[in-house]
C-alpha cells in the first residue's frame, strides 16, 4: 500500500476517500505531470483528528503531488496559510 493510499484510508471515509481519488485523476488530467501540486482536493466540514503520530487535523484534504504521483495527503485546517512557498510545491489547485 503506497504512502499516499494509506494516510487517505486513516483519515477519510470510503465514500471522501472515493471523492479524492477521483479529483487526483482530474487534477493529473488537466493540469499535467510536469508541476509539482498542492490540490486542496475536499472539504470535509468539520475539523477532524487524524489517528497518526503526525497528529494531521483540520476541515481540508490537501494532496501533494509531485512529478505526477500523489506523494502524501493530509488534513489541514482552514486558517492555514496557503501558498506555493507554504507548500513547497510550484502550484496550489483548490477542488474543494
Amino acid at each position: 500500500m503506497s504512502h499516499t493510499i494509506k494516510r487517505i484510508t486513516e483519515r477519510l471515509t470510503p465514500a471522501e476517500a472515493s471523492i479524492v481519488n477521483q479529483r487526483i485523476n482530474d487534477c493529473l488530467s488537466t493540469v499535467g505531470v510536469h508541476e509539482d501540486i498542492a490540490l486542496f482536493a475536499l472539504d470535509i466540514g468539520e475539523a477532524r483528528q487524524a489517528n497518526c503520530s503526525s497528529k494531521s487535523n483540520g476541515s481540508k484534504v490537501v494532496v501533494i503531488i509531485r512529478n505526477g504521483r500523489p506523494v502524501t495527503a493530509m488534513l489541514r485546517a482552514a486558517n492555514q496559510r496557503v501558498s506555493p512557498m507554504s507548500m513547497r510545491v510550484d502550484r496550489v489547485i483548490r477542488m474543494d
